[in-house]
């Protein structure tokens, strides 16, 4: 089985509304109040929350706390009961300092990745991401909590959840897919569509194009989607995970084709998306 245990949400889209990692419609959910403990627990839509923000402020705290609250949202809504919240709950802890944050288990390029999921399932939020407008930190939290419910190890190639992962955020995001993926989408329309998904290596942490690599998986999945149901795709997303089938036979039964087979609907479902149309 293969280890995924540091997985990142990627900073981007800087000048989509002068918002320099993301900006999304920022849904309105009912919140508790915040408890003004550095360390905090709370339930929302059956996921248990923890937080532990040591040395943030007060305020900033309850605004992270809110956040993280519409993130397990959406990621409840989409997910349902396919693959229930670990028992633990989901536990984050926010770094108001950088050393902290990458001694923690942080990329130490946190400009580029700002929260990490560790091997335990305790997300790491960046001081940038802290420093990034609520519907940023919403889509980030939205990305990690999907690994968190779908679990951190991965027996699939990494494009399964990682794909996975940023199409519950963009899906959310009210965003269309120029919007999330501007760059992406201009090398789409200069010809470039890739036939098939991103590789391991290319969504390594240390890959040269790392922000390309996540939109090229959650296109690839948006695809995947379009070629079943939503619950069909659900199921091909938590059993390749999860492992126990090969992976190709799977992905064949689920979608009727093999990969390879898929390269040209693949292609043109990408045009679709450079052009607005779904």
């Amino acid at each position: 089985m293969a280890e995924v245990d540091r997985r990142g949400a990627l900073t981007g889209f800087a000048g989509l509304v002068g918002v320099a990692v993301l900006t999304s419609c920022g849904r309105s959910v009912e919140s508790e109040s915040f408890e003004t403990s550095a360390t905090s627990a709370r339930s929302t839509n059956r996921a248990r929350i923890v937080l532990d923000a040591q040395g943030l402020p007060t305020q900033l705290r309850a605004a992270v706390s809110r956040d993280a609250e519409k993130a397990a949202s959406i990621v409840t809504s989409l997910w349902g009961d396919q693959s229930p919240w670990p028992s633990a709950g989901a536990h984050l802890r926010a770094f108001a300092d950088h050393d902290a944050f990458v001694a923690a288990g942080g990329d130490r390029n946190a400009r580029s990745v700002t929260a990490t999921t560790t091997e335990d399932g305790t997300v790491l939020i960046s001081p940038s991401l802290l420093e990034s407008p609520s519907a940023a930190r919403v889509f980030v939290l939205s990305h990690e909590f999907t690994h968190v419910r779908l679990g951190v190890r991965s027996a699939a190639a990494r494009w399964v959840a990682e794909g996975a992962a940023e199409l519950t955020a963009w899906h959310a995001s009210g965003l269309s897919f120029a919007q999330y993926a501007p760059t992406f989408v201009r090398r789409v329309r200069a010809g470039d569509r890739p036939n098939g998904p991103p590789s391991d290596a290319q969504l390594d942490s240390d890959a040269a194009d790392l922000q390309r690599a996540y939109q090229h998986a959650c296109a690839y999945s948006d695809f995947l989607l379009t070629r079943t149901d939503p619950v069909g795709y659900r199921r091909f997303v938590v059993s390749a995970v999860a492992g126990g089938r090969p992976f190709d036979d799977l992905f064949d039964a689920t979608f009727a084709a093999t990969q390879r087979a898929l390269g040209a609907s693949f292609a043109e479902h990408l045009a679709k998306l450079a052009s607005g149309r779904r």
